[in-house]
């Protein structure tokens, strides 16, 4: 998966997601791990991190922003 932001979640990429994921806040990094590596609904990452729904969409939104160079 490709972002309009540069961040190829494919494993071909991984090093340089690896130095994109190395930028970023933890908290970023892991709500897209969940996502987009391990493949994970909002649903269950809402149950894996302790927040509600509309704060897991909103991170993912910030994570997704802030991944770009």
């Amino acid at each position: 998966m490709m972002f309009s932001d540069g961040l190829d979640m494919s494993i071909e990429n991984k090093e340089d997601n690896n130095n994109i994921f190395n930028r970023l806040e933890q908290k970023n990094t892991e709500i897209l791990i969940l996502k987009y590596y391990v493949d994970l609904t909002l649903q269950q990452i809402t149950g894996i991190l302790g927040l509600n729904i509309s704060n897991t969409k909103v991170r993912l939104h910030r994570a997704k922003g802030n991944s770009g160079s």
